[in-house]
């Protein structure tokens, strides 16, 4: 793929790198080794072994190949290579100079973006304001008629700014909600 194509993977994560190799020859091939330009041989696995096929691979024989690692930020690239040397159906070399191909892989690494919440209040490590003290001694509570609540002693000034505290913390939670939904 052209680096337009590579996907784009969170710096850190891991990236799997898949070598499929055909033989798209008339010919058998024995020793069929897969590298990469940036990769080790010793990372790179075919069909659960190291990173060459003994073979014979038969003309129209397919195998995989994988290898790991750690994305990094911004553009790369890699190459991967197969070579072959061309045989008999036993794997005896007939001679024949060996087939090689190559093949660039590319992705791009980016770094996650931390969404800023901002809270109604400058002192995010005490979002909610300190009410205003009850006022100290008894509090004088008239008889309450049939059917009504009696005043226990509340201010009802308090109580209704905590109440429109906890409509400003309810419109907090929906800015952020609507936030993760755009992004």
């Amino acid at each position: 793929d052209t680096a337009a194509e590579g996907p784009t993977v969170s710096t850190g994560s891991t990236v799997t790198w898949t070598y499929v190799v055909t033989n798209t020859g008339t010919t058998f091939l024995t020793d069929v080794t897969v590298t990469d330009n940036l990769v080790a041989a010793a990372d790179i696995s075919c069909d659960g072994g190291t990173n060459v096929v003994a073979g014979p691979v038969a003309p129209g024989a397919t195998f995989t190949c994988t290898a790991t690692g750690v994305a990094v930020a911004g553009g790369y690239t890699n190459v991967g290579s197969v070579t072959g040397t061309p045989s008999d159906i036993l794997g005896t070399p007939t001679g024949v100079a060996a087939v090689t191909d190559t093949d660039p892989s590319n992705y791009t690494g980016t770094t996650p973006v931390v969404p800023v919440i901002a809270y109604p209040y400058p002192d995010i490590t005490n979002p909610v304001p300190t009410a205003a003290p009850l006022p100290s001694g008894p509090v004088a509570a008239s008889p309450a008629p049939s059917g009504a609540l009696a005043l226990t002693g509340s201010d009802p000034t308090t109580l209704l700014t905590l109440g429109l505290l906890a409509v400003g913390a309810g419109a907090a939670v929906v800015a952020v909600s609507r936030r993760r939904d755009d992004e």
